[in-house]
């Protein structure tokens, strides 16, 4: 500014001099850029650390290749044989089998018997080259039913569930069929038990105890005695296996064991006694031959029939003789030459 006389004072104009330089840094330092990263020079990033951005791809390897299965040669056989009887009847039907197989010597594999009713079993090699069983397969429910002999690929089988589930066998053939017919059984009454060489005729030998009591019973009533699962040498004597059921209607006993009849099967029956208070119907052989029946009458009734001395005023006699290839029989004794005891069936001995 200018004093009185016009001019500009020194202290002033230094002042105004410092403020322009002030301000004028203040703009400077506004106008200029800030930066708090600088770039880094190319030769100082490789000592940086980096994050790498690059996705690692895991290829899934092939499986190693398996090595093909080797199936089994086809199963052949030269020849076989399958037999049944009877192959109708009605329920329970008891049917005898009889089955073989020859095979070319040394062929691995197994045979198993098919019953059509959902049970099998494995048949026992006797050989080399052969298969060889016999069975007693009791029907319960009526129906058609194969009964088929089966070769497979599969050695040491156990049953017929690993044929039939095993993914590996290679040809199952079978060998033999045969068609058995079990019809329903009719209304069971006294008439319709028949004291027979292979049962007693509503139900043959092989029956379980739960085919042929509930029958009996129904004919009979409850039963008057049932000594369970009790040893084979016992008061009825020596029996066939390692234990011996016995249940009684009054005169009539039935007798379940182990034998050639099958595992815990009807095998034997007893009818005896002079019980005057029995209330069982009276029943007879197929023939008509009963308790209290005279030696004469037995004799025109069975023409054939073996009848020889035992003790004092005993007889034995042999209705229809012991046959080793069914098993069946039928017989009994007299006392003083009338029937006191018969039987039929594999015998208990003394």
């Amino acid at each position: 500014m200018k004093n009185q006389q016009g001019f500009v004072s020194a202290g002033i104009l230094i002042a105004i001099v410092l403020g322009l330089v002030v301000l004028g840094g203040g703009a400077y330092y506004v106008i200029q850029p800030h930066s708090s990263s600088p770039n880094p020079p190319e030769s100082s990033l490789d000592a940086l650390p980096t994050v790498s951005t690059q996705t690692t791809e895991t290829t899934a390897t092939d499986p190693a290749p398996t090595q093909q299965e080797t199936k089994p040669a086809p199963i052949t056989y030269t020849s076989a044989n399958l037999t049944a009887s009877p192959t109708t009847g009605a329920t329970p039907l008891a049917v005898k089998f009889s089955g073989r197989i020859e095979v070319p010597s040394n062929q691995r594999g197994s045979a198993i018997m098919f019953f059509g009713d959902g049970v099998s079993d494995v048949m026992f090699r006797s050989g080399p080259s052969l298969f060889n069983e016999e069975w007693s397969h009791t029907y319960s429910k009526p129906g058609e039913y194969d009964a088929v002999l089966v070769l497979t690929s599969i050695s040491n089988v156990d049953s017929d569930i690993e044929v039939m589930k095993n993914p590996n066998y290679y040809k199952n053939v079978v060998v033999k069929k045969i068609q058995v017919s079990v019809g329903s059984a009719a209304p069971t009454s006294a008439s319709n038990v028949s004291l027979k060489s292979n049962g007693l005729g509503i139900v043959n030998f092989g029956a379980s105890s739960e085919q042929i009591i509930p029958q009996l019973t129904t004919v009979f009533g409850a039963p008057s005695k049932d000594t369970g699962w009790i040893d084979s040498f016992s008061t009825y004597g020596t029996c066939p296996g390692d234990k011996i059921r016995v249940v009684e209607w009054d005169r009539l006993r039935i007798f379940f064991g182990d034998t050639i009849f099958g595992t815990q099967k009807f095998f034997q029956w007893e009818y005896t006694g002079r019980d005057t208070t029995a209330q069982i119907p009276v029943i007879a052989t197929d023939k008509g031959v009963t308790l209290e029946m005279s030696k004469s009458q037995v004799q025109s009734l069975y023409p054939q029939a073996q009848i020889m001395p035992w003790i004092e005023n005993y007889e034995y006699m042999h209705l229809v003789p012991y046959n080793g290839t069914t098993h069946e029989y039928l017989g009994g004794t007299l006392q003083d030459s009338k029937v006191f005891w018969l039987s039929g069936g594999l015998q208990c001995g003394e």
